[in-house]
């Protein structure tokens, strides 16, 4: 029974009239949002008039328009069909068309910039009114990515070595056109075939045995092979053969580096025969020694020039190489790509030690290697051979102590620190290498002290796989580790070696190892080494001593802005400097040879000038001397960034006034950290030397 005012239920269809409403408002908030957050553009359009009815936060960002702006505007007013002449006619294909898509489309911004984007249309009903919703992708940064990657296939594609890829068959999918010109095939000739095409048959059976038993392992092989080029004329390369892998570990092709090597062994041959007639010559050549030794001398100075040269055409393509990779690397995203570049600089850094000990031991074979006479601190070295094994030994888990008396660190000694540094660099190296699990102790001590010098031991002793008694006396000899499965199983040119028991020579020491198999090794040697004048002054470390902070952080933060004049003529290495000075916030200009540069020093004063040794025109040494006799660049900081790696090349820099000699390939880190200490001495008013 209802009371005569008592209110009535309402009606059923009330409610669900009401709840329907409840459900459509909570889908249009939920659907507003997801439409506002989205991370791609979207318009909407009146289908019949091509006017924007909505459009999301997104792509009124990219356009450059107020939200408002937008929608007083017609698609063709936005800058999506600038380039296509009927852009009227274009929004016809929208309108008539369910589905377009344009996948590389320029558009141009409010602001006149022009990014490329992708462009995907749908039309269909709202209620009864037709309307296109567009959804807009920005694919600058793809596209830029994309760019660089093809520049660095340039630069594989104009190596001057040959360079040939097969997939696992044996068939060639690749060849660079320095491969074409030795072998005088084209293009077509070559690809899909097997490399079997270049054979003579005198190669030796056993070399190809040896060379798929290597590759199978997923090994490098190198050796020497007999070829035959189009033309029938026969020659003999050196290879160095590695396999591909996939991100599964999988093998899936194989590149091979090769260079002719016909002319060196004709050579050896002829210099081989005369060795073994020499006894039978002597009384015959004796009138022709005079001739002989002025043609050995000439010999001498050619080959320093070819080193020297050598030297600055294989760091000039790895600095781009090494170079573009870093800047790739630094704007990529895609995990993929990340992963093949970080091998690509591996491989890169691996090649640069290579072609480094190469150097060094035709330096010192052609008696041009020249110690230094610096004051140091051996602790300084030590903490820096830390600070570069460190982090690889910690992911190992192996560990490192470092034993030496606070007295010693600290005293200021004389010799060459770098060269020290790169013995016990390569010595513990070796020992991290050789060493699964356990420790690493690297210790120096005085065993002979003298008015004026030092005779220091020190010792890298591992519990690593040692070496047998038989395998010890190779050790220190050229291109040799202790047996060839070493050689495949941890790699190495067996140079490191060789080369330290002749820096330790030239530093009045010996060097030696004691090592047992499972037992561990100790490798150790001994330097004399003079005592600093107690005028001498602070010694100096092997680097300038820089914050905690990476070297971007505190170059942007306390140096961004400064001026920075680039001189360099190489078009790809000036790009990598240009972006990697860039990439920390400093303002670049760049002359491209000796000339222009001295004219922007006269128009602006520079903080500090990156300065290329060999550019035509006016070379670096020059334009260094021109440059300082300008008002206001006497104390100015000038670097040289080259490929010029040579001591003597250093001097010469020194000499016409340059500060520094950074050596090409740059490392960014290694750039950055002297750019700091430079700086900051322009900043307190004591650039000095």
């Amino acid at each position: 029974m209802k009371w005569k005012d008592e209110p009535l239920d309402p009606a059923p269809t009330s409610k669900l009239v009401m709840a329907e409403s409840n459900r459509i408002h909570e889908s249009e908030v939920r659907y507003r949002r997801l439409f506002e957050s989205a991370k791609d553009g979207i318009l909407i359009l009146d289908a019949e008039t091509g006017m924007v009815m909505d459009a999301n936060p997104f792509i009124t960002d990219l356009l450059g328009y107020s939200l408002e702006d937008v929608k007083e505007k017609y698609v063709w007013d936005l800058g999506f069909f600038r380039n296509i002449a009927a852009n009227k006619e274009k929004f016809l294909e929208l309108q008539q068309q369910d589905y377009v898509r344009y996948e590389d489309l320029p558009l141009e911004t409010a602001q006149g910039k022009t990014v490329q984007v992708e462009f995907v249309s749908n039309v269909y009903l709202v209620g009864s009114s037709r309307v296109i919703q567009c959804n807009i992708r920005d694919i600058s940064k793809r596209k830029a990515a994309e760019e660089q990657l093809r520049k660095l296939s340039l630069a594989v594609e104009q190596s001057p070595e040959s360079i040939v890829i097969t997939n696992v068959g044996a068939c060639i999918e690749y060849a660079n056109d320095a491969f074409f010109q030795a072998t005088g095939y084209s293009r077509a000739e070559i690809i899909g075939q097997n490399p079997r095409i270049l054979k003579t048959g005198k190669t030796p059976q056993a070399t190809y045995t040896a060379m798929w038993s290597t590759l199978t392992q997923g090994l490098t092989w190198q050796g020497e092979l007999h070829n035959r080029k189009k033309d029938g004329s026969e020659y003999i390369e050196f290879a160095s053969i590695t396999p591909l892998r996939q991100a599964g570990g999988t093998i899936s092709h194989y590149v091979a580096v090769k260079e002719d090597i016909t002319e060196k062994r004709r050579l050896r041959i002829e210099l081989d025969g005369y060795r073994l007639h020499l006894e039978d010559l002597v009384a015959q050549r004796t009138l022709e020694l005079v001739a002989a030794r002025q043609q050995a001398e000439t010999a001498s100075q050619a080959k320093s020039t070819f080193l020297a040269n050598m030297s600055h055409e294989l760091r000039t393509p790895m600095n781009a190489i090494m170079g573009m990779t870093d800047l790739i690397l630094r704007h990529m995203t895609d995990a993929t790509q990340r992963d093949q570049l970080n091998k690509v600089k591996q491989a890169s850094h691996h090649l640069l030690a290579v072609i480094n000990d190469i150097l060094d031991i035709s330096k010192i074979e052609a008696e041009q290697l020249i110690l230094e006479q610096i004051n140091f601190k051996l602790g300084n070295v030590l903490e820096n051979l830390v600070s570069m094994i460190g982090q690889k030994a910690a992911e190992k888990g192996v560990k490192l102590v470092i034993d030496i008396a606070p007295d010693l660190a600290n005293l200021s000694v004389q010799g060459d620190p770098l060269r020290i540094y790169q013995i016990l660099l390569n010595l513990t190296g070796n020992a991290l290498k050789f060493t699964p699990a356990g420790t690493i102790s690297i210790s120096a001590a005085v065993i002979e002290e003298q008015l004026t010098a030092l005779l220091v031991h020190f010792e890298v002793m591992d519990t690593g796989i040692g070496i047998a008694v038989e395998d010890q006396q190779r050790l220190f000899k050229i291109f040799e580790q202790g047996d060839g499965s070493t050689t495949r199983k941890y790699g190495g040119t067996g140079l490191g070696l060789a080369i330290s028991k002749r820096l330790v020579q030239k530093m009045g020491g010996n060097i030696g190892v004691e090592s047992a198999p499972g037992q561990g090794s100790t490798f150790w040697f001994t330097a004399r080494l003079g005592r600093a004048p107690a005028a001498s002054g602070d010694a100096v470390s092997l680097a300038p001593t820089f914050s905690n902070d990476p070297a971007e952080v505190e170059i942007k933060a306390r140096f961004a802005g400064s001026r920075i004049l680039l001189v360099e003529d190489e078009p790809i290495n000036q790009e990598v400097s240009r972006g990697n000075l860039e990439d920390v916030g400093l303002s670049v200009d760049l002359a491209e040879d000796g000339v222009q540069a001295l004219d922007l020093a006269r128009l602006t004063h520079y903080d500090l000038i990156l300065m290329d040794m060999q550019m035509p025109k006016m070379n670096g040494v020059n334009a260094t001397r021109a440059i300082r006799a300008l008002p206001g660049y006497s104390q100015t900081p000038i670097l040289a960034m080259t490929a010029n790696a040579f001591d003597e090349d250093r001097q010469v820099c020194i000499e016409a006034g340059m500060n520094d000699h950074i050596v090409k390939p740059v490392d960014p880190q290694r750039l950055y950290q002297n750019l700091i200490y430079w700086l900051s001495k322009v900043a307190t008013g004591s650039p000095g030397n």
